[in-house]
């Protein structure tokens, strides 16, 4: 398991791994404006999915 501290800001998601210091922002600027975009619990997720593909 990918142990990160997150942080949610305004509109984005921090990842930052807690050994290696890699850090991941999501955002919503991907999704295109008539689609919801993703909940801070959704970035999160996506964020440590990212993580984990990149360690």
């Amino acid at each position: 398991m990918t142990e990160a501290g997150c942080r949610i800001l305004n509109r984005r998601t921090i990842a930052r791994h807690k050994e290696t210091g890699l850090e991941i922002t999501v955002d919503n600027s991907d999704i295109p404006v008539h689609q919801e975009s993703r909940s801070h619990m959704q970035q999160r997720e996506l964020a440590l999915q990212l993580m984990a593909l990149n360690l």
